[in-house]
C-alpha cells in the first residue's frame, strides 16, 4: 500500500493538484487513505467506496466468495468491467497483491486520518457490508456514511449519478466547514 500511495501523491505533486479529492474504490480505497496518511496536505478529503477488508472476512478464500457473490448481484456491464481489469493485470499481479490487501488493516489507518472521510457503498455490496462500512465512519475522526440503494460493490459503475451527487455534495461541506471566514 505504501508504493502505491507513492504513486498517488506522486501524480497529485506533479498534475499540481491543490487539496485534492483522493478518490478510491475496493483495494483502491486502501491506497487512497495511506496516501492521504502519509501526505495529508496534498488532500482537502478522502472517499473510499466499497472499502476492503472486513476483519470479519480478512482471508483470501472469504474475500473470493464476497467476490464471488459481488458477482451474481453485478450487471452485466459491472462485470465485464471488473473481468477486464483483472485480465488486464493477469493472475501474477492478482495473486502478489491480495496478501498486501489482506494484511493492511483499514480499520487502524482511518483512526489516524487527519482528513474528513466519505465511506460509500452500494446497498447489496456483500464484499463491504453495511457493519464494515458503519465501523469505518464511526472510527474516523471526521466521517459521512452513504449507502447507494440498490448497488452492489461495483456502485460507481451502476450508480454514477447517486455516486457523483454524494461526492459532491462531501466536497461541498468540507469547503464550506474550512473555508476561512472574515472577521469584523
Amino acid at each position: 500500500m505504501q508504493q502505491l500511495a507513492a504513486v498517488v501523491n506522486g501524480y497529485v505533486r506533479s498534475a499540481g493538484l491543490d487539496r485534492a479529492v483522493l478518490v478510491g474504490h475496493s483495494m483502491g480505497s486502501q491506497v487512497v487513505v495511506e496516501a492521504a496518511l502519509r501526505e495529508p496536505e496534498l488532500a482537502s478529503t478522502v472517499v473510499v467506496m466499497g472499502c476492503v477488508v472486513d476483519p470479519a472476512a480478512r482471508s483470501a478464500p472469504r474475500q473470493g466468495l464476497r467476490l464471488l457473490h459481488d458477482f451474481l448481484l453485478e450487471t452485466p456491464g459491472a462485470n465485464w468491467a471488473v473481468l477486464q481489469d483483472y485480465l488486464r493485470t493477469g493472475p501474477r499481479w492478482y495473486l502478489r497483491t491480495v496478501p498486501h490487501m489482506l494484511a493492511y488493516r483499514t480499520e487502524e489507518a482511518v483512526v489516524r486520518l487527519g482528513l474528513p472521510l466519505l465511506v460509500v457503498r452500494g446497498a447489496r455490496d456483500p464484499i463491504a457490508g453495511h457493519d464494515w462500512a458503519e465501523q469505518l465512519r464511526r472510527l474516523a475522526p471526521v466521517a459521512r456514511l452513504v449507502e447507494i440503494p440498490g448497488a452492489a460493490h461495483v456502485v460507481m459503475h451502476t450508480r454514477p449519478a447517486e455516486v457523483a451527487t454524494a461526492v459532491l455534495a462531501h466536497c461541498a461541506d468540507v469547503e464550506r466547514q474550512h473555508r476561512p471566514t472574515r472577521e469584523g
